[in-house]
């Protein structure tokens, strides 16, 4: 029965390891397949930017063209502009509409040189804030990375110190017992031996051997005066003795399995709560990599693509975007910040 718990242990043992060991590929696999839902979704949004970027580019260039195909009509109508007095003023006489023709077209300059430098300063604005989110985050995921490493080491050595005081228990339990199991076996051979002698001639030979190989019974004082010693004769105390060892043993045996299988559930539950933690920290980091990997170029090639469409002129598409790359800033620091929260241990 002893050999059969010992198997049973042992078997035990290799089923938690390889519990451990599909859970942390299943761990992966998972951390694997969000890392591919979140870089689809990013290249999704990247795409749908760029997207309304390029309808704000194509409207403004043909804004440019229009502008431009009224100045060359000006331009080849042949008027040389308002004639000039001996003051060399321009007298605006001929054409009553020409006035107004000339302030909106002053209108408009000055209209479109404002939105020129407000683009510009915009687009210097969004350029700083990029900076400072990406150092920002950069510096966010470089402490993440410190933590989980240093929380995946600690708890990796408190798994491998555990494990190694459980097999050494186990080993130490099964020592005892087996030890135990051969005394009693030797105990119950002898009074087996010296209660079944058929002859006088037998029986003394076997007191004669049995006196020669006697065992005694250690009684152990609880006030701690001193121990005591009996022989084994094979009486009825002595049966009665040999009985209570026996069912001692077998309470010490119910007891290590009740205790291995509290262990084996402190196990699993410790197993699960790494799990929990492990998944979190790779949500938070796959977040924040996703964020510097994507965001940032994307921000830039819009930047630099709006400059060259405008011949000079910050391109349009920044500016429109500006509300939503503060937008998706916000919502990527309020969402690490909520799964910093909710990943921190109780303890």
């Amino acid at each position: 029965e002893l050999r059969a718990q010992s198997e049973s242990q042992k078997e035990m043992i290799q089923e938690i390891r390889t519990q451990t060991r599909q859970e942390s590929e299943r761990i992966m696999v998972q951390v694997a397949l969000r890392c591919e839902d979140t870089g689809q979704l990013l290249r999704e949004a990247e795409e749908r930017w760029s997207e309304e970027g390029s309808q704000v580019r194509i409207f403004l260039q043909s804004m440019d063209v229009q502008i431009h195909d009224c100045q060359t009509a000006l331009a080849g109508s042949g008027w040389g502009g308002w004639p000039q007095n001996s003051a060399g003023r321009e007298i605006q006489e001929p054409f009553p509409f020409a006035g107004d023709r000339a302030a909106f077209m002053e209108a408009l300059e000055q209209e479109l040189e404002a939105e020129r430098i407000t683009r510009s300063e915009r687009l210097a604005e969004v350029h700083d804030r990029i900076n400072r989110e990406v150092g920002d985050l950069g510096r966010r995921l470089e402490e993440q990375r410190l933590a989980l490493s240093q929380d995946i080491s600690v708890a990796d050595r408190l798994a491998e110190g555990r494990q190694e005081r459980f097999l050494q228990a186990l080993d130490a339990e099964k020592s005892e017992r087996c030890q135990e199991c051969q005394e009693l076996r030797a105990i119950l051979d002898s009074v087996w031996k010296r209660a079944t002698c058929g002859s006088a001639a037998s029986c003394s030979k076997n007191d004669e051997e049995f006196t020669k190989k006697s065992y005694y019974f250690k009684y152990a004082d609880p006030e701690g005066r001193g121990d005591e010693f009996k022989e084994l004769v094979g009486d009825a105390e002595d049966i009665n003795t040999l009985y209570e060892m026996v069912r001692e043993a077998l309470g010490d045996t119910v007891n290590l399995r009740q205790q291995i299988a509290d262990e084996h559930a402190s196990r699993t539950r410790e197993t699960s709560t790494s799990r929990h933690q492990l998944d979190q920290m790779s949500r938070q980091l796959n977040t924040v990599q996703a964020l510097l990997r994507e965001v940032t170029p994307s921000a830039g090639a819009e930047g630099m693509k709006g400059t060259h469409a405008s011949g000079g002129t910050p391109g349009a598409s920044n500016r429109l975007r500006r509300g939503k790359l503060s937008a998706s800033d916000g919502e990527a620091e309020c969402l690490w910040r909520e799964e910093a929260e909710s990943s921190r241990p109780d303890s």
